[in-house]
């Protein structure tokens, strides 16, 4: 759904030219509202936007109108929500008696809301393009180069447009109208990592967290007749699939060759919980055509995951009132973005001690001064991808100097907020700037595009359950100890533990004991990268890619017309030279003189690009 709202008229002319004639216009206490879906909420006291899902689970599931109005009317009011609300969700509320207006969006905040926001001026929308024409606003360069020079996307409220923000994780607006100056009241959700140290590894705490994992799916899966489940063959979505499964008219899907290893183990946990499943595979759509991107540009700002299109593009579908489950996105619970265990040298490295000394990870107790060393660190780590000679390349009129410095900005701005949760271990800092960066723009970007065709959810990643999965002690989650046990004790998980995984492969998790699976890991992960290496070595793109079949995107690079398609998505090009850095870089991974990783650094650039032609190309026709 998209939608905007402001407290001056929008001359429906303003809005791009495809849109007119399905917007539905609508004024309230002098704010003007425009959407594309008349099916928002709303009763006698309150006028709501919402994306993504909202839940109170001290309301029973199938009261579906007393669920929307309590949870409204909550979130309006409370912030941080109180533990019986929970949800994935951004929300624009108008309180018709009030003459106020609130925003806000979830610990993550993967579901955008854009606004421009002055002492007598407001408009707030969930698409980009609307509000690039509704505000008349101009590109901003260094939120343009912050996608195509450096990280990929915009980093905390910056946005590709000047003057325009984006809600913060966790953030909570209310703009009071009643005079003619606007009063602003911001609040913050800093709920996250309140470690407990009762949640240990006993079956209590396991069934204390699934229960409340399966209550929420419960409450969703309540609402609608129909639903999807993407569904891969690592141990993540796994968690999704048994909170779904006891509902059986859902279907699993997933994307790949049907003859590699992950989606042959996809299907057979479909299989194993006598679900429906489809795959999809078109190797061209990594690279899609110009006109598919920009079809889905038109719902959201993002496309630089084409994994999804394959999906997108076939799977049949009744309504897009079916959800579509999404259940590995932060990957939470294996402490994934833990930067000092995450990386694959590390976990090889920890191995002995971890899994054959049993010794379990140290962590550091955070204080003021470790907290102003780690934000030098990771200022120093983020600066040194922007080089001054690819700005030069650039159309920006716009020195170093000023980039570096807006930069830091917006750095400081994610900075206080994840000091503002007082966070137990400076470990922890690593992890919520990668939810609040990459999980947040780039993982969160599948949900959002997925949204195009579904209601698009990832309850793992709610306030609910992302409180109760960051309660847990992070030695429990680095270790997979917690996650374990989880597959261990829980019965809905049982069944399906046992099923190896594409990371490790073969080995079935109840019989062989953790040490000797990721043993299994670390072997199996060394001669992939050396079957890679040999492909690059030889230059000969037939040889075997990995040690059991999987994505190969040394064949995806070889794909007909790839150079083609990638000249067109800069045809008008907006951004000078710097395409033909990506360009070669695309060039060298065909040619096999670049390795052959996933494309989104090379994809994330050919959108900007896109999205800058669509923002001109709508204030032209405006």
């Amino acid at each position: 759904m998209k939608y905007l709202i402001s407290n001056k008229k929008i001359d429906l002319n303003s809005f791009p030219e495809k849109d007119r004639n399905d917007i539905i216009e609508k004024e309230i206490n002098n704010l003007f509202i425009y959407s594309d879906n008349p099916e928002y909420f709303s009763d006698d006291k309150h006028l709501a936007f919402l994306e993504g899902y909202i839940v109170n689970l001290e309301v029973p599931p199938e009261n579906k109108d007393e669920q929307k109005q309590t949870s409204i009317n909550h979130i309006e009011n409370n912030w941080p929500v109180n533990e019986n609300i929970s949800g994935s969700f951004s929300a624009t509320i108008i309180n018709k008696n009030k003459n106020q207006v609130t925003f806000c969006n979830d610990s993550i905040g993967i579901y955008p809301i854009y606004y421009y926001l002055s002492k007598e001026h407001f408009v707030i929308s969930s698409n980009i393009f609307w509000i690039a024409v509704a505000t008349n606003s101009e590109l901003d360069s260094i939120g343009i180069a912050q996608k195509v020079l450096g990280t990929g996307y915009t980093i905390g409220s910056r946005t590709v447009l000047r003057n325009i923000k984006r809600l913060l994780p966790g953030e909570h607006i209310t703009l009071e109208l009643q005079t003619k100056v606007i009063e602003i009241n911001k609040q913050y959700d800093n709920t996250l990592f309140k470690i407990s140290d009762n949640i240990n590894l006993g079956t209590e705490s396991i069934e204390e967290y699934w229960n409340r994992f399966e209550k929420e799916f419960s409450y969703i899966l309540k609402s609608e007749s129909e639903a999807y489940l993407a569904l891969s063959g690592g141990m993540d979505s796994r968690i999704t699939l048994a909170a779904v499964s006891g509902k059986s008219d859902i279907t699993c899907l997933t994307y790949g060759d049907s003859e590699e290893y992950e989606v042959k183990i996809a299907e057979k946990l479909a299989k194993r919980k006598k679900l429906k499943f489809r795959s999809f595979y078109n190797a061209e759509l990594y690279f899609p055509p110009k006109n598919i991107i920009k079809k889905y540009l038109d719902h959201t700002d993002t496309g630089s995951i084409t994994n999804w299109f394959q999906i997108l593009e076939n799977v049949e579908y009744k309504n897009q009132k079916d959800y579509l489950f999404l259940g590995d996105a932060c990957e939470t619970l294996q402490g994934r973005y833990i930067e000092k265990y995450a990386s694959r040298k590390t976990r090889i490295n920890n191995f002995i001690d971890f899994y054959i000394f049993k010794k379990e990870p140290s962590f550091t107790s955070s204080s003021p001064d470790e907290f102003y060393k780690w934000k030098k660190e990771m200022t120093n780590k983020v600066l040194l991808q922007y080089k001054k000679e690819d700005l030069k390349s650039t159309k920006f009129s716009l020195s170093f100097e000023e980039l570096l410095i807006g930069l830091k900005e917006d750095l400081n701005e994610l900075y206080d907020r994840i000091e503002q949760h007082q966070l137990p271990y400076t470990e922890l800092y690593d992890e919520l700037f990668n939810w609040y960066t990459h999980v947040r723009m780039t993982t969160g970007q599948q949900t959002v595009i997925c949204g195009s065709k579904f209601l698009s959810v990832c309850p793992p990643i709610s306030t609910g359950i992302l409180r109760a999965t960051t309660a847990i002690h992070p030695k429990y989650r680095i270790t997979m100890k917690f996650f374990y046990k989880l597959f261990s004790k829980i019965e809905k998980l049982k069944d399906i533990s046992g099923i190896p995984t594409a990371n490790i492969p073969l080995l079935n998790k109840n019989i062989f004991p953790l040490s000797i699976q990721m043993l299994f890991w670390g072997i199996r992960s060394s001669i992939d990268q050396k079957l890679i290496k040999r492909i690059m070595k030889k230059k000969n793109p037939n040889l075997r890619y990995r040690l059991f079949k999987s994505l190969n995107w040394v064949q995806i690079y070889r794909t007909e017309k790839v150079l083609e398609k990638y000249e067109e998505y800069f045809t008008p090009n907006n951004l000078g030279n710097i395409y033909i850095k990506h360009k070669n870089k695309l060039i060298k991974r065909v040619n096999l003189k670049g390795r052959p990783l996933v494309n989104f650094d090379v994809m994330s650039v050919a959108i900007t690009n896109l999205i800058i032609e669509q923002i001109k190309n709508n204030k032209t026709l405006s």
